[in-house]
């Protein structure tokens, strides 16, 4: 009798230990989302997500409970993840393709979240911006609102002026934030949109879209001046800094879609001189529109970003004919595809060129002497050069 108490004993001593483990090994499987890097000056960017795709969007994870303690706004954490469905049943989320990415309520007290976890090291003016739309509409009053919280344990906070209230809110509304200060530089901030009720009945499905999250950069206190603008055909970069005693060099770097940076020319620091203002000449960029930013990399490491600017590159058409005396030959530089006509004083066309662009040779030697007219003819405009034929 006295060995079956002890192993009694025993049994429920094991069965306490796996009963307070449990819920901490549980936990441990949550999806926790990778933190989209913002650091750099990257912006987060979802304006669609296909139906068909199961796993989360990039860089979030959505949290559901069916049926919680009560209804309405909440600023708890939820701790079980939504179920994937692309019939958009009830309790579920789906992509919505060009709408977002949605989800439904289920039961009773239904309550949902979209995560994302956003490091804002180097960042101010964090900017949330987002569109609301009504995918299901049903008689329950549902809402969709923005929180944020530092790090992964606390109660999460509001912000105002962010509401979305199903019947009252107008599906397709835009929201603009701007989250605090507090937000600003951290290595783990996190934000959230809660999807919560107030009434009873069917629920709609709502989705949240065209999510666009940036941000400014909090300058190094070396970096005071920062700008690019267009001179002739090339990029002028310049930046001025005040106090270089940590600098060791400067990468000048370019970027295509504002978030894909790569280096196009290292710089390093003129300590002899003590210089404060520096430049790059970016030659003949080929592209409409570039994103410019420095990375100023100090002795000990570390590294900072100044803000993104962007420039349209206005391509000016170029023209050039030398020499405007020639005996053999001409050239014609041309920035557009052109077609180049050559015409003598009585109106005659003599030598056809169509579709030349670039450097083109041009030959004149069976010409007899005397003046010619060159007409070049592109796409919108038509111009008229004179020549000399020796």
């Amino acid at each position: 009798m006295i060995m079956k108490n002890k192993m009694n004993i025993n049994l429920i001593k094991c069965f306490s230990t796996l009963v307070v483990t449990l819920p901490l090994t549980l936990l441990s499987q949550i999806y926790i989302p990778p933190a989209f890097d913002m650091s750099g000056g990257s912006t987060y960017i979802l304006n669609s997500y296909n139906q068909s795709n199961t796993a989360y969007p990039p860089n979030m994870a959505i949290r559901f409970c069916g049926d919680c303690n009560q209804s309405g706004n909440f600023t708890t954490e939820l701790t079980a993840e939504a179920e994937h469905r692309a019939g958009g049943g009830a309790g579920q989320w789906r992509g919505e393709n060009d709408n977002g990415v949605s989800v439904r309520g289920g039961t009773n007290k239904t309550r949902a979240s979209f995560l994302m976890i956003l490091n804002t090291t180097t960042r101010s003016t964090i900017s949330v911006n987002w569109t609301v739309r009504d995918i299901v509409t049903n008689p329950n009053t549902n809402y969709i609102e923005l929180q944020w919280r530092i790090g992964g344990s606390g109660d999460w906070n509001n912000v105002s002026n962010d509401l979305y209230q199903q019947g009252t809110t107008t599906s397709g509304t835009i929201f603009n934030i701007t989250l605090p200060t507090s937000a600003d530089n951290q290595s783990d901030l996190r934000i959230r949109w809660i999807y919560y009720e107030t009434g009873n009945g069917a629920r709609d499905r709502l989705a949240i879209d065209d999510i666009l999250i940036s941000s400014d950069a909090i300058l190094p206190l070396e970096i005071v001046y920062f700008d690019v603008w267009q001179l002739d055909r090339s990029i002028q970069i310049q930046w001025i800094v005040s106090d270089p005693m940590n600098i060791d060099y400067f990468r000048v770097e370019e970027s295509l879609d504002g978030l894909n940076f790569y280096s196009i020319q290292s710089i390093p620091f003129n300590h002899r001189e003590n210089q404060l203002k520096y430049s790059y000449t970016h030659a003949t960029p080929g592209y409409s529109k570039l994103y410019y930013r420095i990375n100023q990399v100090d002795f000990d490491g570390q590294s900072f970003y100044t803000d993104i600017k962007n420039i349209s590159v206005k391509k000016e058409k170029y023209v050039q004919i030398y020499p405007t005396i020639a005996k053999e030959q001409l050239f014609i530089n041309l920035t557009e595809k052109t077609e180049v006509l050559i015409i003598d004083s009585q109106g005659r066309l003599l030598i056809s060129k169509p579709n030349l662009t670039f450097f083109n040779v041009i030959d004149i030697s069976k010409l007899i002497s005397g003046k010619y007219y060159i007409k070049l003819v592109d796409a919108q405009t038509s111009s008229l050069f004179t020549f000399i034929k020796l």
